[in-house]
């Protein structure tokens, strides 16, 4: 997906993913963005195909939000799902 440039004189910033520092001009395309919800795990956000991070989704971790393993000790349970959020 093309995105066109900004007017002239207007300077935009993309604050996406950690990624503040890019400029939004013609031609830089978006990365594609993807949460997996692992099964009986944490929710794992994805981009351009890499893991960026896990996202706690039990409720457990000690450092909230990210996953530190605690959904196994506390037992939990869920289905495995995906959004697409940037493709």
């Amino acid at each position: 997906m093309m995105v066109p440039a900004p007017p002239t004189g207007h300077r935009f910033r993309v604050a996406f993913c950690g990624r503040p520092h890019l400029p939004l001009v013609a031609g830089w395309a978006m990365p594609k963005v993807e949460i997996l919800s692992s099964e009986n795990g944490p929710n794992l956000v994805m981009v351009d195909g890499k893991v960026a991070t896990a996202l706690c989704r039990c409720g457990h971790s000690s450092h909230k939000p990210m996953c530190d393993g605690s959904h196994r000790m506390a037992g939990f349970r869920a289905e495995k799902t995906s959004v697409k959020i940037v493709e």
